[in-house]
């Protein structure tokens, strides 16, 4: 990659950031991963109980440990199988169908009822799902969040 002109390496998952501890030691360039905007992002919105959506090992470990000063709200049960299950099969179609769609709103309905003060898409590819669905209160698309992110770094002059 260097050969070709790489200065970084980008980690777009948040499914990849289970192993961040390891690799960026291990990683012959600097690590841009998808979890340091986020903490970034969350820390200046300033919300106290973020609700929390995406694959159900990033929902089960609050996002692999890495943010445990954020008092996260997650699914459990049935809704977060059910949340899972729908999200898996977004991004194995690549489209969200409504079924989709009705599971995800759902579980994002049943955080803020749970007190939720914002909701993080933590699934790179839950915009499928919510690009036409508006939530009672704001979302934070971690996919949206790490592309500004890597703009920014490319081009620090520009105004995004």
């Amino acid at each position: 990659m260097g050969a070709f002109g790489a200065e970084c390496v980008a980690l777009i998952s948040i499914g990849g950031s289970f192993c961040l501890d390891e690799f960026i030691p291990n990683s012959i360039f600097p690590v841009v991963d998808i979890l340091t905007p986020l903490i970034k992002n969350s820390a200046k919105t300033q919300h106290k109980r973020p609700g929390l959506t995406g694959a159900k090992v990033a929902m089960e470990t609050k996002i692999y440990g890495v943010a445990n000063d954020i008092e996260w709200l997650i699914l459990g049960g049935k809704r977060l199988d059910n949340t899972h299950i729908s999200y898996v099969e977004l991004v194995n179609a690549g489209v969200a169908t409504s079924k989709n769609r009705r599971d995800l709103f759902a579980a994002c309905t049943e955080l803020i009822d749970r007190g939720a003060e914002v909701i993080v898409l933590s699934g790179t590819d839950l915009f499928l799902a919510f690009d036409d669905i508006s939530l009672s209160i704001d979302a934070i698309d971690c996919a949206e969040v790490h592309i500004k992110h890597l703009l920014e770094l490319a081009a620090p002059e520009s105004k995004l």
